[in-house]
């Protein structure tokens, strides 16, 4: 528990000002530079990706000659990578700061030449095989870029305001969500909301576990649902790993509040609760939702 309340501390000592902040992502950057072209793709990625696809075929979302963003790419814009592989469409690639790690994405792009790996993946068009083996020895993101069909926008607001109205086919974020500010939520999703054509799609794949725990493995999934909301947020949460601690129903209601329809509600994965002592702040949420530690969303603009 010493770990968990000195990570929260050390978190929060690293998001002091601009200048803290820079740092810490600055030596995170140069972590997965020095490691990149040595690290697998993630177990997790695989079945984030199976998942991904899992949902947008049930619905028929997946569709050639989309436009298309992914809010929050990371390291080596995943999920558009993955869609890409599947159905050629024009994709923006939106970040808030610029996390890329050249190294791991063309690691991850020669492991995507492996059939093997791509049937795990659940990818299905031979055409993103031999588009892989095309960008495999790539020497920029920039000349990857110019191959896959994508364009990179760093805007620190997050809010979206170079986007056209109703531009896009489909967005989608994994992983992304959680760190939304709560203040930020609504003018997010209502700027999301006016960037899709009528009839366009809205994913997210939302980790409801607390952030903390990447540091300090003792404790619980959902360790900040022993905390009063004031309490996590003045001696823990942090701008660096901040997370909104939004549950199943503030999201409902959050999508609800932009115009969205919510076509599917996917819990993926669950906690056991009975292990800790939940705060009366949350004795409003059904357990099944306050035990969900990932869910997927898949919403609609109407149209």
């Amino acid at each position: 528990m010493i770990s968990y309340y000195g990570t929260g501390l050390m978190l929060n000592l690293a998001s002091l000002n601009q200048l803290t902040r820079r740092a810490y992502r600055y030596l995170g950057n140069l972590k997965n530079t020095a490691t990149g072209a040595a690290t697998a793709i993630p177990t997790h990625y695989i079945e984030r990706t199976r998942s991904f696809f899992e949902m947008l075929r049930r619905h028929d979302v997946v569709l050639p000659g989309m436009k298309v963003m992914e809010v929050g790419t990371g390291w080596v814009h995943w999920e558009a990578l993955m869609l890409r592989n599947e159905i050629a469409c024009d994709t923006i690639l939106y970040d808030v700061w610029d996390n890329r790690s050249f190294e791991r994405f063309r690691a991850f792009v020669k492991e995507l030449t492996d059939p093997a790996l791509r049937a795990r993946l659940g990818l299905q068009n031979h055409d993103g095989l031999r588009l892989m083996q095309r960008i495999a020895d790539t020497s920029s993101f920039n000349r990857a870029y110019d191959r896959l069909g994508f364009k990179y926008i760093v805007d620190p607001s997050g809010l979206l305001p170079m986007i056209a109205k109703d531009s896009l086919d489909f967005i989608f974020a994994s992983d992304v969500a959680e760190h939304f500010d709560r203040d930020d939520i609504p003018q997010i999703l209502s700027r999301t909301f006016k960037a899709l054509k009528p009839g366009g799609h809205l994913y997210h794949q939302i980790v409801l576990t607390d952030h903390l725990r990447i540091y300090d493995r003792t404790v619980h999934d959902k360790e900040y649902l022993r905390f009063s909301g004031k309490f996590f947020d003045r001696f823990l949460n942090n701008k660096v790993q901040y997370i909104n601690r939004l549950q199943i129903p503030d999201w409902h209601n959050q999508f609800a509040l932009a115009g969205f329809e919510i076509v599917e509600t996917n819990r993926l994965v669950h906690s056991d609760l009975s292990t800790i002592d939940v705060h009366a702040e949350y004795a409003h949420i059904h357990p099944s939702d306050l035990s969900c530690a990932v869910v997927q969303f898949l919403l609609k603009k109407p149209a």
